[in-house]
């Protein structure tokens, strides 16, 4: 069982994906073009049942998941666990690492980003960077890029909000949510976390709660070949 004070993210590479999708995650699965992205959504899927499966003491197939999104009525929303109670959850994946954050009673964000020789982040700085917010190299960039990620799925909005609007302080050792243009009440609202999400990717967990929580990073390794 998940503790309430307690937030659960689970790492994952690209490798065993047990098939735990319902119809709806088979059609969008197979509209993939790319094998790497069929194999991530597989991924995530499964480990969401089995964590969510775990954390409500049921089977993983009985965990039933919407991604309407509430805006367009299409399934690429964030997840949500239906009679889940007060269990939240958000996926993520990048390159070869799928990861999956669960809390009781706060949502949460995650997002994961693979650093790539073809990241250009001195051209992509204007879309995600607003002028409080030095670029610096690539991985700081990935740096204040996960955190804004985090913190817009943590809400459930995604890129609605364009990343410019959220200002974010210390991105690649204890960030922070300085200000969300327009939204005054949110900087005393989000808790983000700098998470380990191996080599070569760069991640960042936002909880939408001010009071700590302790934040466990576990390996799904085990859990995806048991299933």
């Amino acid at each position: 069982m998940l503790a309430r004070d307690v937030v659960q993210v689970w790492w994952a590479t690209l490798d065993h994906a047990p098939d735990l999708m319902d119809h709806v995650e088979r059609a969008r699965h197979a509209a993939f073009r790319r094998e790497a992205d069929r194999q991530r959504f597989a991924i995530g899927s499964a480990l969401l049942r089995l964590t969510a499966g775990a954390a409500l003491g049921r089977e993983p197939r009985s965990i039933e998941l919407d991604r309407t999104c509430p805006t367009c009525d299409r399934k690429h929303g964030k997840p949500r666990i239906v009679d889940g109670g007060d269990l939240e959850a958000s996926v993520s994946h990048s390159g070869q690492r799928v990861g999956v954050a669960l809390s009781r009673g706060a949502a949460v964000g995650l997002d994961v980003e693979e650093m790539t020789r073809r990241l250009n982040h001195a051209a992509l700085a204007s879309t995600v960077l607003n002028s409080d917010e030095p670029a610096g190299d690539a991985e700081t960039f990935l740096a204040y890029w996960t955190c804004k990620e985090a913190v817009l799925k943590s809400t459930g909005e995604g890129l609605r909000v364009p990343l410019t609007a959220v200002t974010i302080a210390d991105p690649a050792h204890k960030p922070r949510l300085v200000s969300w243009r327009g939204r005054p009440d949110m900087a005393d609202t989000i808790t983000l976390h700098r998470l380990d999400p191996g080599p070569g990717h760069v991640a960042a967990l936002a909880v939408l709660d001010p009071a700590p929580r302790t934040v466990q990073q576990l390996d799904a390794t085990g859990l995806l070949h048991s299933a």
